[in-house]
């Protein structure tokens, strides 16, 4: 099998999540307000205005300078909070205050993202859904079809572009690499089970191996794990179509492909 370390996903990712944005919340006003006896009404405050802040931040902002501002703004707030001298006078903890519920915030924030219900929505219908990576930035299609899904793998340069992933409910498939190269295409007919993830093959390949990029990773695979341009394209069709593997060509199922697949489902 392939030499790359795969990024499980976690099925109580979310769960684990809002469990830790309450924790936030409640460590960053009960410490203030027992330990540091802070008045009350201004930690409820600056906890208030951290949690809108952070939460805010990561649910509408896109790109990458919205955030890099908030991180300034974020640690600014922090450095100015440990300026205050009068601790006495109520102020104590404010900067964990802060602290713990932007961080909090920003779980909040993710998780409830606009884009985010969007998509939970698309896939519910069972429409497909075509996303994938254009250098560092991250795209997604409007109202993609088997059309444009073949136009997106046939882009793949192994470089700036190397990972396309089509969706249709809670089928997906993954091409990975490049169209001038060796790819590696995933599929897996239920998201939910990481045991029914399957990768294509190539029967009869010579031994060795071959470079593939995959997102920013690259990785060596046996030869007989990749395929062709040609092939992911027949997959792709396929998938558009129907939402399954193609059963003319040539699937490898094992509890391994997920447990070393280097992408999140």
């Amino acid at each position: 099998m392939n030499s790359i370390v795969a990024r499980s996903s976690s099925k109580n990712a979310d769960f684990v999540g809002m469990a830790m944005a309450a924790i936030g919340v409640l460590s960053g006003f009960l410490i203030p307000v027992i330990w540091w006896d802070a008045n009350i009404s201004i930690v409820l405050m600056v906890l208030l205005v951290a949690f809108a802040a952070g939460a805010g931040t990561f649910m509408f902002a896109k790109g990458r300078l919205p955030i890099l501002l908030f991180f300034v703004v974020f640690f600014g707030v922090l450095l100015w909070f440990r300026n205050i001298q009068s601790i006495q006078g109520g102020t104590g903890g404010l900067g964990l205050t802060w602290f713990t519920c932007v961080i909090a915030g920003t779980i909040i924030g993710a998780n409830f993202r606009p884009d985010k219900k969007k998509k939970a929505k698309k896939l519910a219908s069972g429409a497909l859904l075509v996303t994938g990576n254009d250098g560092r930035k991250l795209f997604e299609e409007e109202a993609p079809s088997a059309t444009s899904l073949e136009g997106r793998v046939r882009s793949l340069d192994g470089k700036k572009r190397t990972l396309v992933s089509a969706m249709r409910g809670g089928a997906r498939m993954d091409f990975c690499g490049g169209a001038e190269g060796a790819m590696v295409v995933y599929f897996c007919p239920d998201t939910s089970d990481d045991r029914l993830w399957s990768m294509m093959t190539t029967p009869g390949s010579e031994h060795g191996q071959t470079e593939v990029a995959i997102g920013d990773l690259k990785g060596s695979f046996e030869n007989w794990e990749t395929t062709t341009v040609e092939r992911a394209i027949a997959a792709a069709r396929h998938f558009a179509s129907t939402g399954q593997a193609d059963p003319t060509l040539t699937w490898y199922a094992s509890k391994d492909v997920c447990e070393r697949r280097p992408l999140a489902s």
